[in-house]
């Protein structure tokens, strides 16, 4: 098994890595293309932006939502990590 215990926070750090990267986003790119590509709106999905419905959860409207977020995402990602894992390297 190539799967090692220094892997497994590669994908949590990755996931709130993106999530500081896009909240830094909103300070200093156009608010056009960030709310073109980064909300969900019936619009959006009228024009075939499916892609939306996966960046808007990258999305955090002031730094006290980021941080909740992060922290949740932490927590429930550690939790989720050691609940699965186990499953998913066993063959």
């Amino acid at each position: 098994n190539s799967f090692s215990r220094g892997d497994d926070d590669t994908v949590l750090y990755s996931l709130m890595a993106a999530n500081l990267l896009v909240f830094m986003a909103w300070r200093v790119m156009t608010p056009s293309f960030m709310i073109n590509n980064f909300t969900t709106s019936l619009g959006h999905l009228s024009n075939f932006q499916f892609h939306t419905l996966v960046t808007a959860s990258f999305s955090q409207q002031d730094t006290n939502h980021l941080i909740g977020n992060m922290m949740g995402l932490y927590l429930f990602g550690r939790c989720s990590y050691f609940l699965i894992a186990p499953f998913s390297y066993t063959w």
